[in-house]
């Protein structure tokens, strides 16, 4: 597999062709050539008879290496592994289907524990109207006033309150970003009390990220109503909804697959 030099305008097409035959799981690599190909950081290609085999696309996202990959068969997930036992990176996050991160991490001599999780899709089918509390609305977050509070829902969420990992993640230039791509914000009555986000879109699919609710309103319908919100939004860009859910959170993925989620493929993040 070779390293991508430069990205020429046909062979961005090229690339998307291939990713684009299972547009949903290659939402990552997708995403970024579609809307930020100048930030998309390393690509690597392999080819047969001149045509795109296997790709891998390395970002480092402020805490790790973060890789996505696609190929089409072993032999192609065989190049993959040789590539990233040749790059010289700290700390990888490894993404991708299950059975193919297992093959991969088995090729790599790497027994840590896999960290698994159902990639759901939404089924437009089941899509239907819904009336929130009259004192319930959503907003998107649009401007400075709105930093801290998606800081602070940032924290609670993944757990960091201090250090790195926290500043990687809260950094003002970032969630600029992200709220370009849409972070939304649930509030009752005049308190905001909840937050979700889009992190990344295709042609068909977006994906839901960072679904928080602060702990004194859960367990009271609130985040049905977030979810519900961000599917209606969803249906106005007119695209399907995806997000992902740890295989052990079973109250978690009964809650989604009850609001019309339903299971695409077992997905796996896994540091190597």
């Amino acid at each position: 597999m070779e390293k991508l030099l430069y990205l020429s305008a046909e062979m961005k097409e090229n690339l998307l062709d291939f990713l684009y035959i299972d547009e949903s799981t290659n939402l990552y690599t997708i995403h970024f050539l579609e809307n930020h190909p100048q930030g998309i950081g390393d690509i690597y290609l392999g080819t047969e008879e001149n045509e795109i085999s296997e790709m891998v696309h390395v970002k480092y996202d402020g805490n790790s290496h973060f890789i996505h990959f696609y190929a089409m068969d072993h032999p192609g997930l065989d190049k993959i592994a040789g590539l990233i036992l040749k790059l010289k990176k700290k700390k990888y996050l490894l993404a991708g289907q299950t059975q193919e991160i297992e093959y991969i991490t088995a090729k790599l001599n790497n027994m840590n524990q896999l960290n698994h999780y159902l990639y759901l899709q939404y089924n437009t089918e089941l899509m239907q109207d819904f009336y929130a509390p009259r004192q319930v609305t959503l907003r998107q977050a649009s401007d400075e006033a709105d930093i801290p509070i998606i800081k602070e829902f940032l924290r609670a969420f993944f757990g960091t309150e201090t250090g790195k990992a926290s500043q990687n993640i809260t950094h003002n230039q970032k969630i600029d970003e992200d709220m370009k791509k849409g972070i939304y914000l649930l509030q009752a009555g005049k308190e905001i009390i909840g937050m979700a986000r889009f992190i990344r879109y295709s042609y068909h699919y977006i994906e839901i990220s960072t679904v928080y609710i602060k702990e004194k309103y859960r367990n009271q319908g609130y985040g049905k109503i977030l979810i519900q919100y961000m599917l209606k939004e969803a249906r106005r860009l007119d695209k399907t909804p995806i997000l992902h859910s740890e295989l052990t959170n079973t109250k978690a993925l009964k809650f989604y697959q009850q609001l019309g989620f339903q299971e695409y493929c077992q997905y796996t993040f896994q540091f190597i």
